[in-house]
């Protein structure tokens, strides 16, 4: 069946190394955008992570975020679906999260707060361009809304955390290594891709998803045609139907122009 619509995780898929989309990226996206298929982002960023590349987005295009916790119109600010954490179980990931010695930022109504503010933060902080604020009290905060929250660590200590950790109506994930990611249970890349494509009314069958890590892996499943990265990790590529190079290798324009536009 023909791809109505394209859907690309942004770290380690539709960038690069640099954080960069390549020209035979962007050439490939807007080829496709002529021939009538929507391309869309599909990542676990908030939206102001995604301002600098939404120019490949057209006006009216619902995006995922948050890692399906947000789905949107960018150019609109129309909400199309919103779940965040409950006040209790965001509040017990915080405190839990410094008790572990993690750096911890959270998300609440597009804003970025951190009890920890350390050069982990920072660094994250700068991916964003945003304001960092002070955490005095996380249950006030957890009470105002959390739409997730996400302790920065070592990659080794990330992976034995997300072995360990058990809290009831959670998920967390590994979104890149060394960032472990909490949202509500119900929440999830493959249902935001789905509310997405069906305010499009676009088939399941008829959507193309690429991705690189573990949080890209139910869309991958879910979609018609999941395309893993070559610098994916072996379960992700075990969720994908089909594979292509990697973000540094022009991974997406090459899915693009071999399952798209052939």
């Amino acid at each position: 069946m023909k791809c109505r619509l394209i859907a690309a995780d942004i770290d380690g898929t539709l960038v690069d190394s640099n954080k960069e989309i390549s020209p035979a990226t962007e050439t490939a996206v807007k080829k496709a955008q002529s021939r009538g298929a929507i391309f869309t982002i599909s990542t676990g960023r908030s939206v102001q992570g995604l301002k600098k590349y939404l120019h490949l987005v057209k006006p009216g295009t619902p995006v995922v975020t948050y890692n399906g916790a947000v789905v949107l119109i960018p150019d609109t600010g129309e909400v199309l679906f919103e779940q965040g954490l409950g006040p209790a179980a965001a509040e017990e990931i915080i405190l839990r999260g410094v008790s572990l010695g993690a750096s911890v930022t959270v998300w609440s109504h597009g804003r970025l707060y951190s009890p920890n503010k350390d050069e982990r933060v920072e660094k994250y902080r700068r991916i964003y361009d945003t304001e960092c604020r002070p955490i005095p009290d996380p249950a006030a905060l957890a009470a105002l809304g959390v739409t997730k929250v996400m302790w920065l660590d070592e990659p080794e200590r990330t992976e034995r955390q997300q072995r360990e950790f058990r809290l009831e109506g959670v998920r967390c994930i590994i979104s890149e290594p060394g960032y472990l990611e909490f949202i509500d249970e119900g929440v999830s890349k493959a249902e935001g891709l789905k509310k997405a494509a069906e305010y499009l009314k676009v088939k399941r069958e008829e959507v193309m998803a690429l991705g690189d890590s573990y949080n890209d892996t139910d869309m991958l499943r879910w979609a018609g045609l999941g395309v893993a990265m070559a610098n994916a990790e072996e379960e992700v590529k075990a969720a994908a139907d089909r594979l292509t190079a990697s973000n540094d290798e022009d991974g997406v324009a090459r899915a693009i122009e071999r399952f798209v536009l052939k």
